[in-house]
Order: structure tokens, then sequence, then C-alpha cells
């Protein structure tokens, strides 16, 4: 079983920031954006109550991921 075995999938749809976020990304589920997250580096934030902050810095700390 790996980590994305347990976690609930599902399709991410248009209609938010957060969503349009991902989809801009061509992120298109829940797990999908997993990964991506867990990908990225790790590397402090400047703004970490910006919650886009990963997406538009390409990077996070445990904080912001």
């Amino acid at each position: 079983m790996t980590h994305t075995d347990r976690i609930p999938d599902f399709q991410i749809q248009a209609g938010g920031i957060y969503s349009e976020a991902c989809l801009a990304r061509n992120i298109s589920s829940f797990s999908g954006l997993c990964s991506f997250v867990r990908a990225l580096p790790y590397r402090r934030n400047p703004d970490k109550d910006n919650l886009l902050t990963v997406f538009t810095d390409n990077c996070g700390t445990c904080s912001t991921k």
C-alpha cells in the first residue's frame, strides 16, 4: 500500500481560486495535487499566509505544504 492508496481521491472542479490554480497546472485530481505538493522542493515561502504560495513560489515548507 502506498501513501496515495490511503488518500481519498476526487476530481478537482473549477469554481474557486485554489481549484483554478490546480487546473491551470493540469492538476485535475486530489491525488495529483498531493503528488505535486509532495514533489515540491523544501524552501521557505516569503508569504506563508498566502495559501497559493506553493504555486507561485514552486516550493514550500511543512507549514505551507
